[in-house]
């Protein structure tokens, strides 16, 4: 325990009766804490003076508590968090994540009782994953009513409980996300030239090969669409899925060793390498935007919302085919062998080099069904509108559709076959 500020025990040991309460005791921290916020701060102005640099007792209200179960906690948090009842209910188990801390900071200054400015205490910490996980526990606090009330009569434990060991849950899966994040892009950093502009040298480097075949073979570059995003798009979003799909079925051998953690699990491998790769050839696609404005002097680009979502579409639908891949390669190791063979005829199908109106008519519902070139043909009908696209057998919907079972069945393969993933 942080000793108590020699400051703070002059101004008890001037008062008897917070001498008989027993303020100068360990066990009676928190109490001591409840009073300097309800009563110290008004009666005591000179406590709130400076900072937390030069003001021991601000320091000490800064620091942790002492209190084993509430360590992660400052003490001047868990005497607001004591002081109000509302907040009990609200927040039961503030201690299990910082949800609680992030609620208060936002909002500090709306409380009715005296306290210091937060900036004498703390720097600002709210980021955007805190946000954002603080905008999913006010989703939770919303729908949670209906059921406390079910859920503590039949199930004998409260809602809340139920919501704040799920959040946990979540709040480990994300720091370990992000560790296989850092680990997924030192990883690939390492094994390029050029460090981090090899790994976008590459996709660059393969476009640019295309785009001087394709003018030289069609001898100009008119057409509906700049040849630079037409080509850049195909090539791009075809990448972006093999990669995500080869890589994944790699998981679990690239892995091996950290599934020796318990909180590490197989599908946060291919979380984070479909996060990596989207974010890489994300970067990618924008370096092509800019650079066809830089030579056509005019963004080319004309429904950013429907860009958006194809992209996010064709990632998860990579996602889940690519979960599918990692149980199947897995379960049966020669297709790792396989799925670089499978892949290529997809290179040719998919509409990278073609547009699905320039093949011949009876072939084009048989090709339509491959949501990869739905995904680039939508792709490049989001930049012009004057790319004509058959929208009977072009559909953001169809996509979306197709998406939503590569990630349920991707999802339910994996959820039963987990432990032996873990244990072959």
């Amino acid at each position: 325990m942080n000793k108590i500020p020699k400051e703070l025990i002059n101004i008890i040991s001037e008062r008897k009766d917070l001498v008989d309460k027993g303020f100068l005791e360990k066990n009676q921290e928190r109490e001591l804490v409840v009073w300097i916020i309800l009563r110290g701060f008004s009666k005591y102005p000179e406590i709130s003076i400076g900072n937390c640099k030069n003001n021991p007792i601000l320091k000490w209200l800064a620091e942790s508590s002492s209190f084993g179960r509430y360590k992660n906690m400052p003490r001047i948090f868990l005497g607001i968090w004591d002081i109000h009842k509302s907040h009990k209910r609200r927040w039961p188990y503030p201690e299990l994540n910082s949800f609680y801390l992030i609620w208060v900071e936002k909002n500090w200054e709306n409380f009715n009782i005296k306290l210091p400015d937060f900036e004498k205490l703390f720097k600002r910490k709210i980021n955007f994953s805190n946000l954002f996980d603080f905008l999913i526990f006010e989703f939770f606090w919303l729908i949670r009513k209906p059921f406390s009330i079910i859920s503590y009569e039949y199930f004998g434990t409260t809602i809340d409980l139920f919501f704040a060991n799920k959040l946990e849950g979540w709040h480990v899966q994300f720091n370990v996300i992000n560790s296989l994040i850092y680990r997924e892009l030192k990883t690939r950093i390492s094994l390029v030239k050029g460090g981090v502009l090899g790994i976008f040298i590459e996709p660059l480097g393969v476009i640019s090969v295309f785009l001087i075949l394709f003018t030289i073979l069609r001898a100009n570059t008119s057409g509906p669409l700049d040849i630079l995003l037409f080509l850049g798009s195909g090539t791009v979003l075809f990448t972006l899925f093999s990669n995500i799909a080869i890589r994944s079925s790699n998981g679990i051998s690239a892995n091996q060793a950290l599934f020796f953690y318990k909180p590490v699990k197989p599908v946060d491998a291919v979380i984070a390498r479909t996060i990596v790769e989207s974010g890489l050839y994300g970067i990618v696609f924008i370096f092509i935007i800019f650079s066809t404005y830089i030579i056509r002097k005019e963004i080319i680009l004309n429904n950013l919302a429907l860009l958006f979502t194809t992209y996010l579409a064709l990632v998860i639908f990579s996602f889940g085919f690519g979960l599918f891949l990692l149980v199947a390669s897995h379960i049966y190791p020669s297709i790792k062998q396989l799925i670089p063979l499978a892949i290529r005829p997809l290179f040719f199908i998919s509409g990278i080099f073609v547009s699905l109106n320039a093949l011949p008519q009876w072939l084009r519902p048989y090709l339509s069904w491959n949501p990869i070139l739905q995904a680039i043909e939508i792709t490049r009908y989001s930049f012009s509108e004057t790319y004509i696209i058959d929208k009977s057998l072009i559909s953001i919907t169809y996509l979306w559709l197709t998406t939503f079972l590569s990630l349920s069945l991707g999802l339910f393969i994996y959820s039963f076959n987990e432990k032996k993933l873990l244990t072959k």
